[in-house]
């Protein structure tokens, strides 16, 4: 009877090991974004967040500029998942998919979740129960190839308005050098610029008005053309500001042409000469 009781508890303590982890409170604000977001960017934010030389407050930044409100506080928290005083999430395993950030020492591809122990044997099977060959290994190549960071990446933001610095006085890590990113996830750090307003939208045919054109994401635009044309003087004064003199063209009205990081922004007929 006492080897019986003996077995069976071993049994149900065996089963409580192995059983799935059960969440002991609603999921945080990076919690419910990987839970609500599709698998590869689920799968690069897992990444992102168990990237020690990343921080929360860079994290946090690039979360907000993709519309997802999440303070650099509660990804700090979610990190500490599992330990007191941390997150309440539950920590769960990463999709067996490409991380599309990791350390330099990583290899491109994730290991499996799980592996078999040295020198046993493993088939490859389907969930249907068929097997997989070598031939018919169920995966696609990919359009979008790794890069690696070749020194230190920061982002930054203002101590205010008016600081003097249009791309902001405060700088943080954001990739270390070395570090591996797919180019779509560097591609989308680049918001392109947007134009709302040209002030004034006429001046003399002689050239030489001082523009000021507002807008969103006008940090990374490196010349202004008026037709043909490219104005003189350019001063980004923040993000959303800069201002730029005409240069002297025919009368009648011209396309003012923004040459941004992301790619050129035209304005038709936004500036007409007198």
């Amino acid at each position: 009877m006492i080897e019986t009781q003996h077995v069976g508890l071993a049994g149900e303590l065996d089963a409580l090991t192995y059983a799935p982890a059960v969440p002991r409170g609603p999921l945080c604000g990076v919690g419910a974004l990987l839970a609500a977001t599709d698998q590869a960017t689920a799968a690069t934010l897992r990444r992102v967040l168990d990237t020690p030389g990343v921080s929360a407050t860079a994290i946090a930044e690039v979360l907000d500029q993709h519309g997802r409100a999440v303070t650099a506080y509660t990804v700090a928290r979610h990190r500490r998942r599992g330990e007191a005083n941390g997150c309440r999430c539950a920590r769960s395993a990463a999709p067996a998919t490409s991380p599309l950030v990791q350390a330099e020492d990583a290899t491109v591809a994730s290991p499996p979740i799980n592996t078999p122990e040295e020198g046993t044997l493993m088939g490859l099977y389907r969930q249907d129960g068929t097997r997989i060959t070598k031939a018919t290994v169920p995966a696609a190549a990919l359009n979008d190839p790794p890069v690696r960071i070749t020194e230190d990446i920061f982002t930054s933001e203002s101590y205010g308005r008016g600081d003097g610095q249009p791309e902001g006085s405060k700088r943080f890590l954001l990739y270390p050098a070395g570090t591996i990113a797919m180019r779509s996830v560097i591609d989308r750090l680049f918001a392109p610029a947007t134009v709302t307003s040209i002030s004034p939208a006429d001046g003399p045919a002689a050239g030489g008005t001082t523009i000021t054109i507002k807008g969103d994401n006008l940090d990374g635009v490196s010349a202004i053309t008026f037709g043909n044309t490219t104005g003189t003087e350019l001063r980004i004064r923040s993000a959303g500001e800069l201002t730029v003199k005409s240069p002297s063209g025919a009368a009648g009205a011209v396309t003012v042409t923004l040459d941004d990081d992301s790619g050129p922004v035209a304005k038709p007929n936004g500036f007409t000469y007198a």
